[in-house]
């Protein structure tokens, strides 16, 4: 592992997950830069961390994640699929990533997510066909889908809900403005 603020090789021997032995804090052992993120759960198998664990000290930690909602988030940009699935992180759901419209297919009928962030602008196959081949699935049509795109107009609004998305965020977007619309559509239906 290496530092991400000189690059120099560091140690994993910070902060630990308590569940699965994940390194959740790396300092560098020459300028002491850490990539802590201030994460509540643990990347790798969810489970809260810190305060957010006191009351899960005795349930498996698979069950303490598996209670969280499951959200696939489909971007081919790595940083903003990286971005979306931290703010995800932070407000307690739990994430499963696709790079493209098959991928996203393959991940939402394997793994029921309670809800879909989907890119249009994807390879191998765009998030309108994405959208429309989910609504045409017996296990994935009622999933709410958040269409996410960079292209402006109402034309692409008008393409959205007409292919079945629940809501339409244009990008560039806040993380606030990500999660009020998450978390309103959780609301709207329940597990």
């Amino acid at each position: 592992m290496e530092c991400p603020g000189c690059r120099n090789p560091a140690p994993p021997d910070a902060e630990f997950c308590p569940a699965c032995g994940a390194g959740l804090v790396v300092a560098c052992p020459e300028c002491r830069t850490t990539n802590a993120t201030a994460s509540r759960y643990c990347k790798r198998c969810g489970r809260p961390l810190g305060s957010d664990a006191a009351g899960l000290a005795g349930p498996d930690p698979g069950e303490a994640a598996a209670g969280r909602p499951l959200v696939l988030v489909a971007d081919d940009e790595p940083a903003l699929r990286e971005l979306i699935s931290e703010v995800l992180a932070e407000a307690g759901f739990r994430t499963v990533r696709a790079t493209d419209g098959a991928e996203v297919l393959d991940l939402a009928i394997r793994h029921q997510p309670r809800l879909i962030i989907l890119d249009i602008m994807m390879p191998k196959m765009d998030g309108y066909t994405t959208l429309t081949r989910l609504r045409g699935h017996p296990a994935t049509q009622d999933v709410p889908v958040i269409v996410v795109t960079g292209q402006t107009g109402p034309l692409y609004q008008t393409l959205s809900f007409g292919t079945g998305a629940t809501a339409h965020i244009t990008k560039p977007f806040s993380p606030r403005q990500l999660m009020e619309t998450v978390e309103r559509l959780i609301r709207e239906r329940p597990a």
